[in-house]
């Protein structure tokens, strides 16, 4: 009997297209994960190593840290004695999009058929999208093919999404897109996964370099960043005096977003309670001993989200008197990431395809609530499996997008139309 152990966070390919998920983040992921799948390689004494033969971005699970395990060993078998010279003949099994193309077509299993398929999921974090996508009906179905064409053009930045790219040092892409794409070769060409562990690394190293700042540059900075954001003077931002409430603003999809965040914080001290909102995206704490920075500090950590405590001056009344709103919310899509996923918007009259990257019971609900509403919709289906919402009817798919982001705070994007 197999016992698995419950993380958190879920399985990686829910993350893909996460959008609070960062480069530096999705860079440790790969590299936790390529260091567990080293781990299995190696030989242990006279014990040859293990071949996964599975893998993939739902085998790879993380906690609430977001560190990553390698998972379900169901068709993990005992490897060669000497991997580097030797295979082992077995029938070809694992998953469409991630299979090795030459254990499918010969039936000779290495450890370069997980090299092969941990390749893909690299370029599923990278693409932040799935391997197989059945929605296509053209080079974009496959990944691994999406990825091979735009490399030999030297257009990879194409199937990049502009929240990550903008995000990424170009030493760190090129370190991190060049041993993917050198996974994906012919089996004599690919890297053991010594060498992924070791490039991944540098890429790694490569991203922090860019956050990295002299020690006397940073005291204060980071205190500072984390109350005001990038270039407030924290000495113009005041905070809540001692004894009125802590007002925070972050991203919560859905109530039951909003739950974790009152989880995490009731009981801190000083807090005595803890009032969230979804729509406008705030986190009240009434306590008259709580510590604002030990609350900015805890759900940071808790939720691995931007969080931010919201300055008096950034508090503006509503029509109800004892309702406040952060004025610092999250906007849709820019104007180019919207041309970029919605090029010459037509009114639709079949079907649409939506992707999420949060398939919660609460954002389910949410979702379909309020789309039917929307002028034109005719039907409504929820594929869960594929993180897709199918809309059918007649209206424009920008303006449903948009739409749906003001009703739900769920951002979505259109990845099929007609």
């Amino acid at each position: 009997m197999l016992v698995y152990r419950y993380e958190s966070n879920g399985s990686l390919d829910r993350h893909l297209n996460n959008q609070d998920l960062t480069w530096i983040q999705r860079l440790h992921i790969c590299l936790d994960a390529a260091r567990g799948l080293k781990c299995l390689h190696d030989n242990v004494g006279c014990q040859p190593g293990i071949v996964h033969r599975d893998v993939k971005s739902s085998n790879i699970l993380l906690n609430e840290s977001w560190k990553a395990k390698i998972s379900d060993f169901g068709l993990s078998r005992e490897g060669p004695t000497n991997p580097e010279t030797s295979y082992i003949i077995s029938n070809a099994c694992g998953t469409l999009g991630y299979i090795d193309p030459d254990y499918r077509n010969n039936g000779y299993l290495t450890q370069k058929s997980d090299v092969y398929s941990f390749g893909v999921v690299l370029f599923e974090v990278l693409c932040g999208r799935l391997a197989y996508a059945t929605w296509y009906n053209d080079d974009r179905r496959f990944l691994s093919v999406l990825v091979e064409k735009h490399h030999n053009r030297g257009t990879l930045d194409n199937i990049i999404p502009s929240y990550l790219r903008k995000q990424m040092n170009t030493n760190s892409l090129h370190s991190f897109s060049n041993i993917a794409y050198q996974c994906l070769k012919n089996r004599e060409e690919r890297p053991t996964m010594k060498e992924v562990v070791d490039r991944l690394q540098e890429a790694l190293d490569h991203q922090q370099e860019v956050i990295k700042k002299p020690e006397d540059e940073k005291k204060g900075e980071e205190e500072a960043k984390r109350i005001a954001g990038d270039d407030e003077d924290l000495n113009y931002l005041p905070l809540s005096p001692p004894g009125q409430d802590i007002i925070l603003s972050t991203h919560m999809h859905c109530e039951d977003c909003a739950k974790k965040v009152r989880k995490y914080l009731e009981g801190l001290e000083g807090v005595e309670s803890v009032l969230t909102n979804c729509e406008t995206q705030r986190v009240i704490v009434k306590g008259e001993k709580a510590d604002p920075m030990k609350v900015l500090k805890r759900l940071q950590k808790k939720i691995r989200k931007k969080v931010e405590l919201v300055p008096l001056e950034y508090i503006l009344p509503t029509e109800k008197e004892d309702e406040v709103v952060p004025v610092a919310y999250i906007l849709p899509a820019t104007e180019d990431e919207r041309k970029k996923e919605d090029l010459n918007d037509p009114t639709q009259e079949d079907l649409v395809s939506l992707s999420m990257d949060c398939f919660c019971e609460g954002c389910v609900q949410k979702v379909r609530k309020y789309t039917p509403r929307f002028e034109g919709v005719k039907s409504l289906v929820m594929d869960q499996d594929n993180s897709l919402v199918m809309v059918k009817g007649t209206f424009s798919a920008t303006e449903l997008v948009e739409y749906v982001y003001k009703k739900t705070r769920k951002r979505m994007v259109i990845v099929k139309q007609g």
